[in-house]
């Protein structure tokens, strides 16, 4: 998506915008909408491995959704309060879809734990060297790319 808004942008305006948030006051702004609208709309529709698998997909595309229906702040927009939903909302999705990034590490489903120690154990991979041990060097190396990515 950055890619086809940045390509589109310069050819339209030759305009560059401070954050992908910025295309929606240029001429990109049905297509960064609509991005996001799809995106939400899937990641909701995705039905997921597990129930926190679930939760997740399901907020990040909520999250997606309001990043779409809320601008960021413009001098031009107001109320201001409107930009300040769109960086909760950003800043929410952004760290669903870490979450679902950590989700990859699991190398097997997990046992019957409940969700809040699941969500705990997600976070804990961050700085948990392995989450199984796996004497596995390709999936280590996966578990690095996930970690890195979330």
């Amino acid at each position: 998506m950055p890619f086809v808004l940045l390509v589109g942008n310069i050819v339209i305006s030759g305009e560059l915008p401070g954050s992908v948030s910025g295309y929606y006051y240029m001429g990109m702004r049905n297509v960064l909408v609509g991005a996001l609208c799809v995106l939400g709309v899937f990641l909701m529709a995705y039905a997921g491995y597990d129930e926190l698998d679930r939760w997740i997909t399901n907020l990040a595309g909520l999250f997606a959704l309001g990043v779409a229906f809320f601008p960021t702040s413009h001098p031009s927009f107001h109320p201001k309060i409107i930009g300040d939903f769109h960086y909760f909302f950003a800043a929410a999705s952004m760290i669903s879809l870490a979450l679902m990034a950590l989700q990859f590490i699991k190398t097997a489903p997990g046992d019957k734990q409940t969700l809040h120690k699941e969500l705990w154990r997600l976070l804990s991979a961050l700085w948990v060297a392995e989450l199984v041990p796996d004497d596995k060097p390709r999936k280590r190396m996966r578990n690095r790319i996930y970690r890195i990515c979330a």
